[in-house]
């Protein structure tokens, strides 16, 4: 029977599309066995590399879909900037794996057998935290964007991966090695390498699982499927050999083996969908990174997690793992599968001897040495938040109770911590107890050793307290902290019997209060009792945050009393002004009167008697541009440049009684003294910030040796002010008031109203200068002022000063002993080039002076005078000495005043009257000139006794050295019997060897005068030839006189007129004229000495 031909049809696109699909089959399958064909792999390749990211190459690889996968030498590249580190990733020898289609699709293995072998795995990473492959790393906004809390959870992933088919029936791992690489600037700074590892594993069916005695009790029976997992890195019969190698990176060392050691490593796995149990067990063999370290079991335990189906968990039970053969840990831990939920530590037990653990380290590496030593740690209940704290309520229970309880033992030391968490927070309790520092001692600098006594300093601490709200921004805290310390002391200056502090405290972050109590009993300082000492610090501060940010404070208070020893009140405040952005601030201090202890006076200076000392402290004041604002955290902001912008307002005021000092005949006495300091803006825009302190006392007396100085009313002020850029010197202005000073023995003159003021100020190149220097004497209408600088600069060591010295004569009146009038002043010019040579130009004025002296009998009348005074002087060695006449260049001097007539410097002097017990000078002047030690006095005018004298003279004062040149002329003078005297006088007397040369002419001359003069040459009568003369002179008169004098000696050559021209007079020679010098110095009562 024939088909229908849409039968025909049908039947044959059926029959096409069945032989293409089949062709389509056998082309795949014929391509997948030759993936290495050279027009095949590089397709292959570059569709992995995009999959990837990675650079990679086989040798040869093929799937079959019967029988499995053949893969060799695959190498996968390291990316940049790595691989010139390391140009491998990846290194594959061989992968084989076996399979069937009937296991793939059907199971109950999908793959029977996977064998890889010889793979080396090369990882880098720098200090930036960058690594191999941190530049395939996924973006960050698409993590970002992953929910955490999609995961399953540990036990139920863990039974959804062991329910499903197993994936691979044994797997076979061999030839594993590992390496590391840490790189810096693209250079290989260290490696090491792992190998030697290896892993064998099998995944069973479930019915093929076996005894349930092999740890798989748990297991729910009914469920479909499922498969268990056993692997194994060797056995503790036969661990794998494991090498951890060390390797040069650099220079001559690299690639060479640096150090290296052998490890025995054994892990067990077995795991299903009820759990999972593992063995492991790690032992150095060998080791030659340090020889002095010895080869010890390193890690020995195993753990178990067995799925909670009931509390949606794991149970985790660490059995007793050994550490390095001196510590041992157990733990049990539930792991819930919420995220949000609290891991929950039912038991933790952990003990470790710590001297046989410092035994592994090098004696020269070990910080400290124990002969014994426990430590113990005990947990119990602890619940392990693993959510966000600030979404949980911060007063109400976060878990049940706990408790957790820590012991240590080192020695003689000893350590305890007991805490316990309850509904309401946690409670602790702590002590710890060491009879010496010995276990700190090497954590302390030799320079601390070298003055704390620690072999005997004995420790004992306590503590006890509770904390609430612990999971909020602002925990509460109580607590009571008792520190004792045994005999403590440092560096043989302070010492005591026992020390003890005692802290009580209670609040939180933002609000707090508390106590500090100080009790030192038996306290010795420099060796001297210094007897009890308690005092207690109460402290409060308030921080908390308000609204609006505006409003937000912060305030702090503190306040010291004492209960025994010294005596020292103390009460010192803090707030911020959140409005003037200003922290404002006071402390109040006082410290009464009573005897110091004698340590506390070995710090005073000894000439300091403090037996009636009070001092009173109180200071207040804002400082602004320093905080701006105080954050939400309670934390204050600073401004931008604080130390630029901050200023202080306020002030500050010291009040001293009883203040006394003795030392060496000196003794300072002053029953009260007030000090204040203020700070305040400035007065004008150039003006910044200005300081003021002011120092004043009623009365201060002095005494030295047999005399006292009272100083009555007593004010100090100085001001400082700042410019208003910060770069700029500050501005120094002082002054100094005294009311009255009396002296005993008393003064001539009373001092009154004494004033003294100054301004100095610094400029950028380091030049002092002083714009205003004012003393000023009210008492005898005395007043100096004068304006300078200063450069300290070590190539410009430089000084000029000039000022006025003026003084009203009426000012000095004394009666019965001086009286003037008129107006005197001192114009001085004051310069030095290197601050040793100092050259002084001055001018003494004279106004309309009128003197006298009745003790003396000197009378001055219309005294008038313009002097200048040119003195040089020099600094040695602390001494002041003046200058002798400097080298000038007469040629120069000369060219000056004819180029500059107008600015010679001359002086003059003039006087209506002088008047004095032997002659009266009616009038005087004449021009007066002192220049260093030489006093000239030229175009000399004046009217003695009726007559007239003029002349010149010079004065070259150098002591025993001085000599006097004099060049006089008297017309018409009456000698003291009433006869003139006409005659001329030039004469150069020195002296030192009392010698006079020169020569003198009388023109006119009585005979009474004249036998004056010859009593004067020869006062005993002795002479014959002066003998003659006074002879003669009874039978004539005197006509002219001639004198010489040459090397001391005179020569008298005398005319007479009348009956006594017919005698004949020799010259009269040899006439010495030293006693006539010395007789004439005793007379004016100078002295050359």
């Amino acid at each position: 029977m024939s088909m229908p031909r849409w039968t025909q049809v049908v039947a044959g696109v059926l029959l096409a599309f069945v032989v293409l699909v089949v062709t389509v089959l056998a082309a795949a399958a014929l391509l997948l066995q030759h993936l290495d064909h050279p027009w095949f792999k590089p397709r292959v390749i570059s569709a992995l590399e995009a999959a990837t990211g990675l650079r990679m190459d086989y040798q040869h690889a093929s799937v079959s879909l019967n029988s499995g996968l053949r893969l060799e030498q695959l190498v996968v590249r390291t990316p940049s900037p790595f691989d010139a580190a390391a140009p491998e990733l990846l290194r594959l020898g061989r992968l084989e794996a076996d399979w069937s289609m009937r296991a793939l699709l059907w199971g109950p293995v999908r793959v029977a057998r996977v064998a890889v072998h010889d793979v080396a795995v090369t990882w880098v990473a720098d200090e930036a935290g960058a690594n191999s492959l941190s530049v395939l790393a996924p973006d960050a906004a698409a993590q970002q964007g992953t929910d955490p809390d999609a995961s399953p959870g540990g036990s139920r992933q863990l039974a959804a991966f062991f329910s499903a088919l197993a994936p691979v029936g044994q797997l076979e791992v061999s030839g594993v090695s590992l390496e590391y690489l840490r790189v810096r600037g693209g250079a290989v700074m260290d490696r090491w390498s792992l190998r030697g590892l290896a892993l064998n594993a099998q995944g069973l069916p479930r019915h093929d699982r076996g005894d349930p005695a092999d740890g798989q009790k748990n297991e729910p029976m009914d469920a479909p499927g499922g498969w268990t997992l056993r692997a194994a890195m060797g056995r503790p019969d036969a661990p794998l050999d494991v090498t951890l190698l060390h390797t040069g990176a650099q220079g001559e060392e690299a690639g060479k083996p640096l150090a290296s050691a052998q490890l025995a490593l054994s892990l067990m796995v077995d795991a299903s969908a009820a759990g999972a149990q593992a063995r492991i067990g790690l032992d150095v063999t060998r080791q030659d990174f340090d020889v002095r370290i010895p080869a010890v079991p390193l890690l020995r335990g195993g753990m178990s997690a067995n799925v909670d189906a009931a509390r949606r968990g794991l149970t985790i039970e660490l059995q007793p793992t050994r550490l390095a053969d001196s510590a041992e840990v157990q733990a049990s831990v539930f792991l819930p599968d919420d995220a949000n939920a609290s891991v929950a530590v039912s038991q933790l037990r952990a003990d470790a001897d710590l001297a046989r653990m410092l035994r592994l380290i090098p004696a020269d590496l070990r910080p400290i040495t124990l002969e014994r030593g426990q430590l113990h740690l005990e947990v119990a209940g602890l619940a392990l938040e693993s959510g966000d704290p600030q979404s949980r309520p911060v007063n109400g229970p976060t878990s049940g109770p706990a408790r957790a309880r820590l012991t240590l033992e080192a020695d003689a030391a000893r350590a305890e911590v007991d805490v316990e968490k309850n509904e309401d927070g946690l409670r602790w309790t702590a002590t710890a107890r060491a009879p010496d520092l010995a276990l700190a001692r090497p954590f302390l600098p030799d320079t601390v050793l070298a003055r704390l006594p620690w072999r005997r300093l004995g420790v004992d601490l306590s503590s006890h307290g509770r904390a609430e709200a612990l999971f909020s921004s602002a925990p509460r805290v109580a607590h009571r902290t008792e520190l004792r310390l045994s005999r403590p002391a440092w560096d043989g200056i302070v010492s005591a019997r026992e020390l003890v502090a005692v802290l009580d405290s209670q609040g939180d972050a933002w609000q707090h209060r508390g106590d500090l109590q100080i009790r030192a009993e038996g306290l010795r300082v420099h060796e001297q009792d210094a007897g009890a000492q308690r005092h207690t610090l109460a402290f409060d501060f308030d921080r908390k945050p308000s609204s609006p940010s505006s409003a937000r404070k912060f305030e702090a208070h503190a306040r010291l009393s004492n209960q025994a020893g010294m005596q020292l009140a103390l009460d010192a405040a803090l707030t911020f002004d959140a409005q003037a952005r200003a922290l404002r601030g006071s402390v109040k201090a006082q410290l009464p009167a009573q005897p110091l202890p004698a340590p506390l006076l070995a710090f005073l200076p000894a000439a300091l008697d403090t037996t009636r000392l009070a001092l009173d402290v109180d200071a207040q004041g804002a400082l602004t541009g320093f905080v701006t604002r105080i954050g939400d955290d309670g934390r204050p902001e600073f401004a931008p440049d604080p130390l630029a912008s901050a200023a202080v307002d306020g002030r500050a005021v010291v009040e001293a009684r009883g203040l006394r000092w003795r030392q060496d005949g000196l003794a300072v006495l002053v029953p009260a003294l007030r000090w204040q300091l203020v700070s305040h803006p400035g007065t004008s825009a150039k003006i910044r910030r200005q300081l003021t302190t002011e120092l004043s006392a009623e009365r201060v007396r002095v005494v030295l040796a047999e005399r006292g100085l009272t100083l009555t009313r007593l004010t100090a002020t100085t001001d400082t002010s700042f410019g208003a850029n910060p770069q700029d010197e500050p501005e120094l202005a002082l002054q100094l008031k005294v009311d009255t000073l009396e002296q005993q023995p008393a003064l001539p003159y009373p001092v009154r109203h004494l004033e003294w003021q100054l301004r100095a100020r610094r400029d950028a190149d380091g030049v002092f200068h002083l714009p205003e220097f004012k003393l000023t004497h009210a008492g005898t209408r005395t007043r100096l002022t004068a304006q300078g600088r200063l450069d300290l600069a070590p190539t410009r060591r430089r000084f000029a000063l000039k000022g006025v010295l003026s003084q009203d004569v009426a000012g000095l009146n004394l009666p019965g002993r001086m009286e003037g009038s008129g107006q005197a002043s001192v114009d001085f010019d004051l310069a030095s080039p290197d601050l040793a040579t100092f050259r002084t130009q001055a001018s003494l004025r004279l106004d309309g002076v009128h003197l006298n002296l009745p003790g003396a009998g000197i009378v001055v009348e219309g005294l008038d005078g313009d002097v200048p005074v040119y003195e040089d002087l020099r600094v040695t060695g602390g001494r002041l000495d003046l200058l002798g006449n400097l080298a000038l260049n007469p040629y120069a001097m000369l060219r000056f005043t004819d180029q500059y007539p107008l600015l010679s410097r001359g002086g003059y002097v003039s006087a209506r009257s002088i008047t004095t017990p032997m002659v009266r000078i009616a009038p005087l002047a004449g021009n007066l000139t002192v220049r260093q030690n030489v006093l000239a006095m030229t175009q000399l005018e004046m009217g003695v006794r009726g007559g007239r004298v003029t002349g010149q003279g010079r004065l070259d004062w150098r002591g025993r050295d001085s000599v006097l040149e004099a060049r006089v002329r008297a017309t018409g003078v009456q000698s003291s019997h009433g006869e003139p005297f006409d005659g001329n006088v030039a004469v150069v007397v020195a002296a030192r060897d009392r010698s006079v040369n020169g020569r003198a002419e009388i023109l006119r001359i009585g005979k009474r005068h004249l036998l004056d003069l010859l009593d004067l040459a020869d006062p005993h009568a002795a002479d014959p030839t002066i003998n003659r003369v006074r002879f003669a002179l009874g039978l004539g008169y005197p006509e002219h006189v001639r004198l010489r004098f040459d090397q001391g000696f005179g020569r008298l050559l005398v005319s007479l007129g009348g009956t006594a021209g017919l005698v004949s007079i020799d010259e009269v020679r040899g006439i010495p004229m030293g006693p006539i010098v010395d007789r004439a110095l005793h007379a004016m009562q100078l002295s050359t000495d």
